[in-house]
Parts: C-alpha cells; structure tokens; sequence
C-alpha cells in the first residue's frame, strides 16, 4: 500500500502567475521601447525647413513635436502634435483660394497685400516620416527588443 501526502500548496500557479506577470510586464516594456525607437526614427526622418515660419500653427519645428507615450498597460504610440505634421506625411493638392489672406511674401520682401486676386497654389508633394518609421521598427527593431525583454 502506498501512502500519497496531500497538500494545500498549489506550485504550478504559483509559477505560472509569476511567469504571466512578467509576460504582461514584458509586453508593456517592449511596446515603450518600441514607441520610443519609431519616434526617434521619425525625428530622422522628417523634412525640416531652411528658414523659421513665422505662422503660429508652424511655430514649433515638426521634428520637435514628434513623441511618444503609453495609451494602456502594454499599448504605446509616437505621434507629431505639429499644426503641419499631416499635410509633410500626406502632401497637399493643388487649389485656387481668394487672395483674402495677410502673409510676408519672400520673394518680394514685403508683405502680401490681399485683394481680389487668386493664389494658385501648387500643392505640395507628400515626405512621409510616419509611416516608413513604422515599416522599419515593425520589421526591424521590434522582434528584437521583444526578444530581449521576454522571458
């Protein structure tokens, strides 16, 4: 007859919590580092202007604006708060706007002064900073930040 000792103490949870706590943990700290790498690579890669924009909404230089955060417990982003960032990622097209508008104009080093004339603008092609700083990091640099937070 054999005797089997019984007892309370449950070890595999026990090892298995420990092992999901530091999964979740892992996971949050991999999407930190991985958010923080996509913004420091959109900084790389954004356009920066030759001169200072006098404009409000363009005050602060785009690659200035690029950060990162946590949005939930293993969930990050990188972002651009610039008024302009959307219009460098995407590109304008071109359009025809009244000439109903107050700016120094460059070229003739005075300012514009609106009438009833119209500003055919060009538009503007777009430079993607965002969206290739994403292509990288999900192809290069979040495997192995991931491998090397994981247990």
């Amino acid at each position: 007859m054999a005797i089997v000792a019984r007892s309370r103490t449950v070890f595999a949870r026990d090892s298995f919590g420990a092992y999901a706590a530091e999964c979740t943990a892992a996971a949050s700290r991999t999407a930190a580092k991985t958010a923080k790498e996509g913004a420091k690579t959109s900084r790389r890669l954004a356009p920066s202007g030759a001169k200072r924009d006098p404009r409000p909404e363009h005050a602060t230089p785009l690659k200035r604006t690029i950060n990162w955060r946590m949005t939930g417990g293993s969930r990050a982003e990188w972002y651009a708060t610039s008024g302009h960032a959307l219009h460098v990622e995407f590109g304008t097209s071109a359009t025809v706007r009244s000439a109903n508008v107050k700016f120094f104009w460059d070229k003739q080093g005075r300012m514009f002064l609106p009438g009833s004339n119209m500003i055919n603008h060009p538009g503007m092609g777009a430079q993607p900073y965002l969206r290739p700083a994403y292509a990288m990091v999900a192809q290069g640099k979040m495997m192995s930040i991931a491998k090397a937070e994981f247990p």
